[in-house]
């Protein structure tokens, strides 16, 4: 049904758009120090 659905759907959105934030930013870090280096 839709609540299922949206209830698997909402904490899955959640957590990938957190992790999009955590991830990229560190990618980034990781990446600008090894290219400094």
């Amino acid at each position: 049904g839709v609540l299922p659905y949206r209830t698997v759907v909402g904490p899955l959105q959640a957590c990938d758009d957190l992790y999009e934030g955590i991830a990229e930013p560190d990618y980034r870090s990781a990446y600008s120090n090894r290219w400094q280096e």
